[in-house]
């Protein structure tokens, strides 16, 4: 992993999430075929950290270790268990693991 973010997606100016609301981003050559918000091209091999950050650079969640070359995401899809919200700080207990491209329940959480 990067020891810094190296990419950035920027939302559409005036984009809200409320507390709780899913926003889903596809990769462009992503076989995902259900209901998304937007496409981005980032380039991810497993081991990147993905940060969501406010407008003024804030923390709001994160998924990984900026830094750490640890391939926790690699050819596996992690989703946030039911009852876990945002944190600023990575666990991957806080993570269901399943097979790779696994979309089922893609752009729905409860906590």
């Amino acid at each position: 992993g990067s020891s810094s973010s190296s990419q950035s997606y920027i939302f559409t100016p005036g984009t809200i999430l409320s507390n709780g609301e899913v926003y889903v981003i596809a990769h462009p050559s992503s076989s995902y075929t259900g209901t998304i918000d937007d496409t981005f091209g980032w380039s991810f091999n497993g081991n990147d950290a993905v940060e969501l950050q406010t407008t003024t650079n804030i923390s709001v969640d994160i998924i990984g270790n900026i830094g750490d070359t640890l391939d926790f995401a690699k050819d596996i899809t992690l989703r946030k268990k039911n009852g876990i919200g945002p944190s600023i700080i990575y666990s991957l207990t806080d993570y269901d693991q399943f097979p790779v491209d696994t979309f089922t329940g893609l752009g729905f959480h409860s906590y």
